[in-house]
């Protein structure tokens, strides 16, 4: 049983790109696969795709063996909450601070009236980072900061997949190096990701399968280290 399954989905594009269409795809604990395609818009669309944030309007989509109901937002919550989504759409709340924003998430998470933030197994250098500008609303704080608190939210909540759209956009060189530090840590504990990246000693450390989108279709192979 895979751990994540698409039999026959498609997704029509929400403005720009072609779409994706008729797809099959598996991921198991382990994969890493980058993204390569003809067009940013239909690799976000994929990312999105596989966080439940667009609904199929074909086919199936499985997750540890059952299908997900798309029919009511409310079916997804449990699913949402084991995914990790950073990308460059995951926006944070305009009107709470960034301290606020993560426990605010922390509450979803686990159901907890506790005010303290737990940042994960792999969040825990980044919340260090980010400290300083918890009191800051986004309004008020950089762009990396932003970036870095979504970071944090998502790998709050010890994700059992991750999926990442261009892990450098926003982070300066520091910040960027300690993010690829933390990847290269998930993909040893073998949780499964998958991510959009022009970084090549990234895709090259961590990768181990390629998704290729090419005018809406969508292919796997093994990816092939230089």
């Amino acid at each position: 049983m895979a751990f994540l399954e698409i039999r026959h989905c498609s997704w029509p594009p929400p403005d720009e790109g072609n779409g994706l269409w008729n797809v099959d795809f598996t991921l198991d604990a382990g994969d890493v696969a980058i993204i390569t395609s003809d067009t940013n818009e239909d690799a976000r669309l994929f990312l999105r795709a596989l966080a439940s944030l667009e609904k199929p309007v074909t086919g199936e989509f499985l997750f540890k063996g059952e299908a997900l109901s798309f029919a009511d937002y409310r079916h997804l919550l449990a699913y949402k909450r084991k995914v990790g989504y950073i990308a460059l759409d995951a926006y944070l709340l305009s009107n709470r601070t960034l301290g606020e924003n993560l426990v605010l998430a922390q509450h979803f998470l686990d159901d907890t009236s506790s005010a303290s933030l737990e940042p994960g197994r792999f969040g825990g250098r980044h919340l260090e980072e980010i400290r300083p500008k918890l009191a800051l609303r986004p309004a008020k704080a950089f762009r990396e900061d932003i970036r870095l608190a979504v970071i944090v939210r998502e790998l709050s909540k010890n994700p059992e997949m991750i999926l990442v759209e261009r892990p450098d956009h926003d982070l300066d060189q520091t910040s960027y190096a300690e993010f690829v530090q933390t990847l290269s840590e998930i993909a040893a504990h073998k949780v499964p990701m998958v991510f959009y990246s022009f970084d090549q000693n990234l895709i090259q450390s961590v990768a181990n399968r390629r998704v290729c989108i090419q005018k809406g279709a969508v292919s796997v192979c093994p990816y092939v280290k230089d």
